[in-house]
């Protein structure tokens, strides 16, 4: 599918699979970069399309380091970053903010 894709993305933020967030960090990260862009570099096509790398906004800013430097050592062309979080202020009022899952915007 490759040569069919206008950019090919690995999602390491896939909040609701803890085994995709386990990926986007230490070795395990590297790993899954280097045999992403190895596949990616395989294509025989004449277009071979960008390569992305899609982080959640909750990762530590060593973690986000981590992974800049991982992006910059394996040749990847581009982050996408997840604008939802896990998280949830204090000041949170409205009756979901006890709900799992991704909070997008500015809490109510």
């Amino acid at each position: 599918l490759g040569p069919e894709a206008d950019y090919l993305v690995v999602n390491l933020a896939a909040w609701d699979v803890p085994a995709l967030q386990a990926l986007s960090k230490g070795e395990q990260l590297h790993a899954v970069l280097k045999a992403s862009r190895k596949a990616r570099d395989a294509l025989t096509s004449e277009w071979v399309p960008p390569l992305l790398v899609k982080i959640s906004t909750d990762l530590t800013q060593r973690e986000q380091f981590d992974v800049a430097l991982a992006v910059v050592n394996y040749g990847i062309d581009g982050i996408i970053v997840d604008g939802g979080t896990l998280t949830r202020p204090s000041t949170i009022v409205s009756d979901h903010r006890k709900e799992a899952g991704l909070l997008y915007g500015k809490p109510g």
